[in-house]
């Protein structure tokens, strides 16, 4: 395409030009679709990590609350025994 270019005078260096801007442009949805689908991935893992992670806080809360007791449970009722056990 250069050599047409280059044997058109400045009309072809002037068609040069423009076919390397066009180019240019057709490749940015490209790059720009692979930026997002990157992105896309990454928090994807970020919000199956959190999930995961207000899972495990649940079950902590749900082994706590069963040791300490709920309120109105062993140690609410103010008779001051202590739960036993694990």
């Amino acid at each position: 395409m250069l050599v047409e270019a280059a044997r058109a005078g400045e009309t072809g260096r002037g068609f040069a030009v423009v076919a390397g801007e066009v180019r240019e442009l057709d490749k940015r949805p490209g790059d720009a679709a692979r930026d997002i689908n990157e992105l896309i991935v990454k928090s994807s893992g970020e919000v199956k990590l959190g999930v995961d992670r207000f899972g495990e806080t649940g079950e902590m809360l749900t082994r706590v609350v069963s040791r300490i007791g709920l309120p109105g449970g062993p140690i609410h009722a103010g008779n001051g025994a202590m739960p036993t056990g694990p």
